[in-house]
């Protein structure tokens, strides 16, 4: 109980102080690998959503030659899909001062399709091949929001409760920041609701059945956090208060492990 104790309370000071700046400073990191080597921002093997009414697919990316392989664009218009952009290398240059990215794609083959009836297969036109395809991507957008951009992650808990005061003091219930700090409490408090409900599980388990002990610990880990998961999905329902149903899974774990402990004693 000692051990959970002082976990709990390193836990509270990384949640509330190390954790949201680390973030930040990781999403301030994020800005200035992007603007010195804006190839890094197209990441292989996912779409890639982050410029407006396309959709952008890359296999693999060279950053050392600045080329990529297996690139596919599939270009929207209405949430309705206009273009299919396929091609097997492209060739990255980068235009730091205007804070674009230019992909010449080679040997590009675009399927189109009528935008009046994009889903009729008849009024496609199929496989139209272009020696070079220039795709131009604006990077001002992205960075600029993710530079201005705190988020309620990012700040400290220190700077959360000033938060909470000002939008109480201008008759706004700042819920969501209220789950956020709970958040963080019950997360680091958890230790000892996880040591109460082991110690008499672990006490009942013979050594034998270690598989059945590990079992039992992931199933409970999943429980609690699928409770957390629950009560944070009710932020924006002020008048159920769930900055206090974040406490739920601590309070039912740490009854279910005296409970435990109770019966154990007396048998």
């Amino acid at each position: 109980f000692g051990v959970a104790a002082v976990l709990s309370f390193a836990s509270l000071y990384v949640n509330s102080s190390v954790a949201p700046m680390t973030k930040y400073l990781f999403n301030q990191a994020f800005i200035e690998i992007v603007l010195k080597q804006p190839i890094a921002l197209l990441e292989e093997g996912q779409p890639i959503r982050d410029f407006p009414n396309m959709v952008l697919f890359i296999g693999k990316r060279d950053i050392r030659t600045q080329t990529l392989k297996d690139v596919r664009v599939v270009m929207m218009e209405n949430n309705e899909v206009t273009q299919d952009i396929h091609a097997q290398r492209g060739i990255v240059s980068t235009d730091l001062k205007q804070l674009r990215i230019t992909i010449t794609l080679l040997d590009a083959r675009i399927d189109q399709r009528d935008p009046s009836d994009p889903d009729n297969i008849q009024k496609r036109k199929w496989g139209m091949t272009v020696a070079e395809y220039p795709l131009t991507l604006d990077l001002s957008k992205l960075i600029n929001e993710r530079r201005a951009v705190k988020e309620t992650h990012h700040y400290s808990s220190s700077e959360l409760w000033e938060q909470a005061r000002e939008l109480k003091a201008q008759g706004i219930h700042p819920t969501p920041i209220l789950v956020e700090l709970h958040k963080r409490m019950a997360l680091s408090f958890a230790c000892v609701a996880f040591v109460l409900v082991a110690l008499p599980l672990g006490i009942q388990t013979q050594r034998r059945e270690t598989s059945i002990g590990i079992l039992i610990s992931l199933v409970l880990a999943v429980f609690y956090y699928l409770l957390i998961l629950l009560a944070e999905s009710f932020k924006r329902h002020p008048q159920l208060y769930p900055e206090f149903i974040i406490w739920l899974p601590n309070l039912l774990f740490e009854s279910v492990g005296l409970y435990l402990l109770w019966k154990q004693g007396r048998t």
